[in-house]
């Protein structure tokens, strides 16, 4: 197996080290890492146990490419920013479920940098967010050239919030309170084998590129403003391979190994 190594982490991301650790740096890290590695949630469909380990997570993603979702992105980005110097630390979140509702505690992993005297939000684990940390201040704005993320307060957690057709839509709420990665091991379970889990709904991978973000799942191709039905598996598989260079029969034969 593969042992984490911070150069080829940087290599796979297309950012070269750097030995400040500063917001300019970790704004690089941050977007690089959305649109260099993939948010997805084949191994689950693959019947491939998702594993909190360092090294198996390095072997997954940098060395073969792949992705992950929440736990295993930002887990594994949380290794990178430590070796490069920031003081940063793992937080639960609650997603918002429509309407006025959130999800149930760590159903979502995100990550907080400490700067000074500032605190940022980092997530490269939530598909569609913000390619550059989120500076935590209640009514602060934070705009990444696609997009701008206000921050206020849902009682007593914070809460992101994006511009979604002229208004601000919540994202999470979360509190900034350090998490140990075993503690979101029971929901991560619960997402691989739970039918409720909207990552039970089907395979789906999504990144950005220099044409916007592309999406695929087992319904739909959505590349540049444009949708494409899936008819069947087999087209599922070759629009897998065309556009993200990974092959779902391999992918399913290393799920009986």
């Amino acid at each position: 197996m593969p042992k984490f190594n911070t150069e080829a982490y940087l290599t796979t991301i297309a950012v070269p080290w750097q030995q400040t650790a500063d917001l300019a740096y970790l704004q690089t890290l941050q977007q690089e890492h959305l649109y260099h590695i993939p948010f997805e949630n084949l191994d689950i469909h693959c019947g491939i146990p998702i594993q909190f380990d360092l090294d198996h997570l390095f072997g997954k993603i940098v060395a073969r490419r792949r992705g992950g979702f929440c736990y295993e992105l930002n887990g594994l980005f949380y290794a990178l920013l430590q070796e490069l110097g920031y003081d940063c630390w793992r937080i639960m979140a609650r997603v918002y479920e429509a309407p006025r509702k959130y999800s149930h505690p760590y159903d979502h992993m995100a990550l907080i940098v400490r700067l000074g005297k500032e605190i940022y939000l980092a997530d490269v684990g939530f598909a569609e967010f913000s390619l550059h940390p989120i500076r935590l201040e209640k009514g602060a704005i934070t705009k990444d050239g696609r997009n701008q993320y206000r921050v206020d307060q849902y009682y007593d957690y914070y809460r992101i919030n994006s511009w979604r057709a002229g208004k601000w839509a919540p994202e999470y709420i979360f509190k900034p309170a350090p998490q140990a990665w075993t503690a979101f091991h029971d929901r991560s379970i619960i997402h691989q084998t739970d039918p409720s889990s909207h990552f039970q709904k089907g395979p789906m991978i999504t990144k950005l590129s220099a044409l916007g973000r592309m999406t695929l799942t087992d319904k739909k191709f959505k590349y540049d403003g444009a949708t494409k039905p899936i008819k069947g598996e087999e087209e599922f598989a070759k629009m897998l391979l065309q556009h993200f260079d990974l092959s779902w029969t391999t992918l399913k034969t290393q799920s009986k190994d």
